[in-house]
């Protein structure tokens, strides 16, 4: 050990030591008597002092001899005091980076078409309808489990009685503890909606909570800030996961809204065409052509296609 230790002075005084040798020559400082680093540091002084020195000055230099213990073990508590110095910066700097990635975010987004599943850090398995995203700190497990939400996406969230899974969305947070449940929250849309297939929750809106059960949906305008708990059966509001499009007296341009999503397409109407017209009907295993087709005959209108856009004229 005090061989190895020789070797890693001589380093550090020329200036050659890598991190993890002045790691080491910290560690073996740390736990080495105080007598004994005096004599290393006392015995590497004499070997240098002794090369090539005149005879007079080498006689006046070991004639001092017995003041280079207390020399060289202050200089040894020098070097300790500067290593710690080294070594608790190098630490500050370590839980500083570890800090930075606590708070660095995780993002997923879905494509402009179809849906994307993900599996949260805590086993939360999340389904994105399209173009939609959610968003995580990297320390997710470390405390309350809280997501962002953009879109829609349905949350089969794991259970943890000890810890709150929390979903922000737009003028809405969900606060569950384990349970299934969709949410609506398109930035674009006039309101936010959430439905619970299972389990309970309680949603805080404009500083009101609500407390949600099975079956039961809440819709939050965010025009007016007011908001409706409803019945359903979860059929409409889960459709869009089993290749169903399902519109119950919807307005058109919530119905093209969902046909932009779910295949990836713009759609452009022209003034001609009342967007405010609600319309009522389901469609499975469709191609865009056929939804738009049966739109064409209850509405009238005529439509071309170019690339990824679609045109609506009256």
């Amino acid at each position: 050990m005090i061989a190895y230790m020789k070797e890693l002075l001589r380093k550090y005084k020329e200036g050659s030591i890598s991190v993890e040798e002045f790691d080491a020559l910290a560690y073996r400082i740390e736990r080495t008597p105080d007598d004994v680093i005096g004599s290393i540091l006392a015995e590497d002084w004499n070997d240098c002092s002794q090369g090539g020195m005149p005879p007079g000055r080498k006689r006046r230099k070991i004639s001092g001899i017995l003041r280079k213990y207390s020399f060289w073990t202050g200089l040894a508590a020098c070097l300790f005091l500067a290593v710690s110095a080294v070594l608790f910066m190098r630490l500050a700097d370590y839980e500083a980076k570890l800090s930075l990635m606590a708070s660095r975010e995780v993002t997923v987004r879905s494509g402009n078409a179809g849906q994307s599943s993900v599996v949260l850090p805590d086993g939360t398995n999340v389904i994105l309808n399209a173009r939609s995203a959610i968003t995580y700190s990297s320390d997710f497990c470390a405390g309350d489990r809280t997501v962002t939400m953009s879109g829609e996406g349905f949350f089969d969230v794991a259970k943890d009685h000890g810890r709150k899974f929390i979903v922000i969305a737009p003028d809405m947070e969900i606060i569950v503890h384990g349970t299934k449940f969709n949410v609506y929250a398109y930035p674009e849309s006039e309101y936010s909606e959430m439905s619970l297939v299972e389990g309970s929750v309680s949603i805080g809106c404009k500083g009101s909570i609500i407390p949600v059960s099975p079956n039961e949906k809440v819709i939050l305008s965010r025009k007016t800030g007011k908001f409706s708990v409803s019945r359903t059966d979860n059929e409409l509001e889960t459709s869009w996961m089993k290749d169903r499009i399902v519109f119950v007296h919807e307005p058109l341009s919530h119905v093209v809204e969902v046909l932009e999503r779910r295949f990836g397409v713009q759609i452009n109407c022209d003034s001609g065409i009342s967007l405010s017209d609600r319309y009522t009907g389901t469609f499975k295993d469709c191609s865009l052509t056929d939804i738009i087709d049966v739109l064409r005959m209850h509405y009238g209108f005529s439509y071309r296609i170019k690339d990824n856009h679609i045109i609506l004229t009256h």
